[in-house]
């Protein structure tokens, strides 16, 4: 056996409509639904991140990388390049990429995305829920005794 056989060439295993298909190939877009749970996943891994120490710094530095690889997709999704998303320092871009739906026809980034089926569409409802709980939990836990410590502190 030599190395040009072709048992020896590794060639990554990808399996259609999973996590490893939307982030490790560049030959797919990403609808609004799909680029909601990978938003409200990556919500949730930084708020684990916060807590990791130094460890979390390179935690955080992973979930932007996926993050600009998903969005990328997204905007290629709308039929745009994807040099747009040196827009999403502004406010509210996220947010109009959620709302915008995409091409339905194939364009030059590829077919147009499946639909996706329902256990996909149960993990986005349920991701995007816990990242709203914690929200909200991180409000009344965090932001509401921290306003009245300060203002029993400077007598308001």
């Amino acid at each position: 056996m030599t190395t040009d056989d072709p048992a020896w060439k590794a060639e990554a295993v990808v399996l259609p409509g999973s996590m490893t298909e939307l982030l490790a190939t560049n030959k797919i877009r990403v609808n609004r639904r799909q680029y909601l749970s990978v938003i409200c996943s990556n919500y949730l891994g930084l708020q684990l991140a916060a807590v990791m120490g130094p460890l979390g710094l390179f935690v955080m530095l992973g979930l932007l990388a996926i993050y600009v690889n998903v969005t990328i997709k997204r905007v290629h999704d709308l039929g745009l390049t994807g040099w747009f998303c040196l827009l999403l320092g502004l406010p509210l871009i996220s947010l109009i990429l959620i709302v915008l739906p995409g091409s339905k026809q194939e364009n030059r980034y590829g077919p147009p995305v499946k639909p996706a089926p329902m256990k996909a569409i149960l993990y986005c409802w349920a991701v995007s829920l816990l990242a709203v709980a914690m929200l909200i939990a991180y409000y009344f836990l965090i932001v509401v005794p921290a306003w009245e410590r300060y203002r029993a502190a400077s007598g308001f």
